[in-house]
């Protein structure tokens, strides 16, 4: 699934900085996630795991809630 190897390192460190959580976002649905950080201290970091749940939510959108007729008058 991707390239990156962590024998040996804890897995609460190996998914601390979200890019695992990326590439298997962007593996379930490529393209979701636009920009993954692999640098750049922990601001980057965080902002790599605040994409993971834009990418889980994001097909959730369009699954209607309500039936439509429920809403219009008649």
């Amino acid at each position: 699934m991707y390239d990156d190897n962590y024998t040996g390192v804890p897995y609460e460190e190996a998914l601390r900085d979200g890019i695992i959580f990326c590439k298997l976002m962007n593996r379930l649905r490529p393209g979701i996630i636009t920009k993954i950080n692999t640098s750049g201290g922990d601001y980057k970091m965080m902002d790599n795991l605040n994409q993971v749940p834009a990418g889980v939510y994001a097909p959730l959108i369009h699954i209607r809630l309500y039936a439509i007729d429920s809403v219009l008058p008649g």
